[in-house]
């Protein structure tokens, strides 16, 4: 008697047709049919920073009355929530996610350049007293 375990089997090679891995392997699981994009992530970024821009920036060479302050300010603080509100309700909509988070994006980006060029131009403004 010997004290050596017996020899594997030869392995006969793959067989015919497609196999499942061992059980407790990492295989990957099997790629699913990928569905088109649909949306645009750009459509939305342009939406919010040409609705921000108008909003933003337009209306200050305009305004010299208090009526038309009134409607300056309506326009300055309901369109930024505005596209909040309509990036989030397209972003929970399947066909229109990548559209809805474009428009969060482009808001967030509106909100950044605008805050920097108006903190520029108040740090350039020389009050004397």
């Amino acid at each position: 008697m010997s004290d050596r375990p017996p020899a594997p089997p030869e392995d006969p090679g793959p067989p015919d047709g497609p196999t499942e891995p061992p059980a407790g392997s990492a295989a990957a699981p099997p790629a699913a049919p990928s569905r088109g994009r649909s949306g645009s992530i750009w459509l939305g970024i342009v939406i919010a920073v040409v609705a921000a821009a108008l909003v933003w920036v337009v209306p200050f060479a305009g305004v010299a009355d208090s009526a038309q302050l009134t409607v300056f300010l309506s326009l300055l603080l309901g369109v930024p929530v505005a596209l909040l509100v309509a990036g989030i309700v397209l972003a929970v909509i399947p066909r229109t996610r990548r559209t809805g988070g474009g428009l969060l994006i482009g808001l967030g980006a509106a909100v950044l350049i605008t805050g920097g060029v108006c903190t520029a131009m108040l740090a350039s403004w020389n009050v004397s007293a």
